[in-house]
C-alpha cells in the first residue's frame, strides 16, 4: 500500500509537470477594474470574471462602477470579488446572509477552491477536466492569478495547496469555454463572448 501511494503522487506530479499551467503575480501597485470588452483593456493583464447565463447576464450579484445590475445575491456562489474605487482586488466568503460587499465593483463567482484560512475547499473528485482561472489571495496579502488547462477542481485545490503552503482563499472564476487570460506575451482566448473581464495595469 505505502508503495503504491508514493507511486499515485509521483504520477500526479509528473501529469502536473506536464500541464499547461500560468501563475501571473498581482504586484501590490496594481489598480483593477472591471471592463466590458477586450477592446477596453489597457492594462497589463486580462482575465474572465464571474459566471454569466445564456443572455450574457451575470449570475449573482453584480456591481460595476457603483451601479447594481444585479441585485440578486446567489448562494449557490461561495465568494465575492470585490474591486475598490482605486483598484484593489479583495476576496470575500458569502456568508449566505443575503447581503453583499460593500465595494465599487462586485461580482459573485465560486467555488472557493480553498477556504478562507487555507483549507481545502473541494472535497472530491468529479471527475471533471476543464481550463479553470482561479484568484489567490495568500495570509501575507500576495495575490496572484493561475490558470491551468486542463484540472478537476480538487485537483487543482490540492496543487495550490502543495505549491502555496501560506494560501488563504482561493476562488474558482468561470472556466471551460469561458476561461480567458491575456498578457502582454500570453493570450488565451475563449471560444464565446463574456459581458465583462477583470482588467489589471
Amino acid at each position: 500500500m505505502r508503495l503504491f501511494v508514493k507511486y499515485l503522487s509521483l504520477l500526479l506530479l509528473t501529469q502536473a509537470l506536464w500541464a499547461e499551467v500560468h501563475v501571473i503575480e498581482i504586484k501590490p501597485d496594481s489598480k483593477a477594474s472591471l471592463v466590458d470588452k477586450v477592446d477596453d483593456h489597457q492594462g497589463t493583464l486580462l482575465i474572465s470574471g464571474g459566471y454569466f447565463d445564456i443572455h450574457k447576464n451575470p449570475v449573482g450579484y453584480f456591481k460595476k462602477n457603483g451601479i447594481v445590475n444585479n441585485a440578486k445575491v446567489d448562494n449557490k456562489l461561495s465568494g465575492f470579488v470585490t474591486i475598490s474605487k482605486d483598484g484593489k482586488i479583495k476576496l470575500v466568503t458569502n456568508t449566505k446572509s443575503g447581503k453583499a460587499p460593500q465595494a465599487h465593483n462586485v461580482f459573485q463567482s465560486g467555488p472557493f477552491v480553498i477556504d478562507k484560512g487555507g483549507k481545502i475547499g473541494i472535497k472530491k473528485s468529479v471527475n471533471k477536466r476543464f481550463s479553470r482561472i482561479c484568484l489567490l489571495q495568500g495570509k501575507s496579502g500576495w495575490q496572484k492569478v493561475i490558470y491551468y488547462k486542463s484540472i478537476d477542481l480538487y485537483d487543482l485545490a490540492h496543487f495550490i495547496k502543495r505549491s502555496y503552503p501560506d494560501i488563504d482563499m482561493a476562488l474558482n472564476l468561470d472556466g471551460g469555454p469561458s476561461c480567458h487570460l491575456q498578457t502582454k506575451t500570453l493570450s488565451i482566448q475563449t471560444t464565446s463572448s463574456m459581458p465583462y473581464f477583470i482588467s489589471i495595469r
